[in-house]
């Protein structure tokens, strides 16, 4: 096809030519006329609609109106140039911040000795690190536990270095994602946790997995997706601030273990806040499943849930709805600005 190089896959060049020829169908018009079905007509408008070549008419909700080719190819085209501009920015603001991160660290070293970054380099001396860190731990332990449920090794890892901790006295705050409640064994450790001086609470999403040591030390994983690909340790004070502030940031809004989650007063959980918010950010329903720690089957049902609360045929039109009731701040929601995702 002929505008592929402009981000039109197949099916969206054949639709949009379509509408430009037969104005004022719905989606069952279209896909009477094409002989698609109706799951494949509705896939193929919210691509163009996430192009911005069609928008939904103003006079019937359900249908659609195309934005003429003279300003909306022009403007992928101009869209595509701005995409390699601000990839070019990226890159060279990247390649400064690497030159000035080795320039800040000197080189790895030895952690406790001077050095402001360690590598870790597999699950044992990670935990040998944490150990360490735990003991000569003063004032607070700081964590955010990524994965919905724990797995028994980590729990069974971390019990007696927390008991160590409460016992001398120390601040230990953990936050989990919310579907770890519905996990009988990291849910009893989080009140075991309360029980013996702690704190627990729960959000819905976490941005990464981290445990920060009297607000000096951060822990953080090398790769999120793999826990045995090694680990790094920061002392850099401006990064651990930055770090104890997104943590800070986090705790507040999130729930304690021991009340359940309540909805804003959009009657929208936090959840389902999330899960638009990381919709429109073009995540598939896999990557959303995975930073939810929820099924995919989950994820659908929750958007089918959503789809329907707002009265809306498509993710495209649920979007322009959302936006409208200003449930993320104004911004388009839900339109996938990827072609995946369900």
């Amino acid at each position: 096809m002929a505008l592929e190089q402009l981000g039109l896959i197949p099916d969206a060049e054949v639709l949009y030519r379509v509408m430009l020829e037969h104005s004022g169908l719905d989606v069952g018009g279209l896909a009477e006329l094409l002989g698609w079905s109706t799951l494949r007509t509705t896939t193929t408008v919210d691509e163009l609609a996430r192009l911005a070549l069609v928008r939904p008419s103003a006079v019937s909700p359900s249908k659609f109106r195309t934005i003429h080719p003279e300003f909306g190819l022009n403007m992928l085209l101009l869209r595509q140039q701005l995409d390699l501009q601000n990839h070019q920015r990226r890159v060279d603001d990247t390649k400064r911040a690497v030159l000035s991160l080795l320039d800040e660290v000197g080189g790895l070293g030895t952690m406790l000795g001077g050095q402001q970054l360690l590598r870790l380099y597999d699950l044992d001396s990670i935990h040998q690190h944490i150990e360490k860190l735990a003991y000569a731990c003063t004032e607070e332990v700081a964590v955010f536990a990524t994965g919905g449920a724990q797995t028994a090794e980590s729990l069974d890892a971390a019990c007696p270095l927390d008991a160590g901790v409460l016992a001398r006295g120390v601040r230990v705050r953990n936050l989990y994602l919310d579907a770890a409640r519905n996990d009988p064994p990291t849910t009893g450790y989080a009140h075991w946790l309360v029980q013996e001086g702690g704190q627990a609470r729960t959000t819905p999403h976490l941005p990464l997995r981290m445990v920060i040591y009297d607000r000096r030390h951060a822990l953080l994983p090398t790769d999120p997706e793999a826990a045995d690909a090694g680990a790094i340790v920061l002392e850099s004070p401006g990064v651990v601030a930055a770090l104890q502030s997104l943590f800070e940031q986090t705790w507040r809004q999130a729930t304690p273990f021991d009340q359940e989650p309540s909805r804003d007063e959009d009657g929208l959980s936090g959840r389902e806040r999330v899960l638009l918010q990381l919709l429109a950010d073009g995540d598939t329903d896999d990557t959303v499943a995975n930073k939810l720690a929820v099924s995919v089957r989950t994820v659908r049902r929750i958007t089918a849930e959503l789809l329907k609360q707002l009265g809306a045929r498509s993710r495209f039109q649920a979007g322009v709805l959302a936006a409208e009731r200003g449930w993320l701040g104004g911004e388009m929601p839900l339109v996938n600005r990827t072609s995946h995702g369900g």
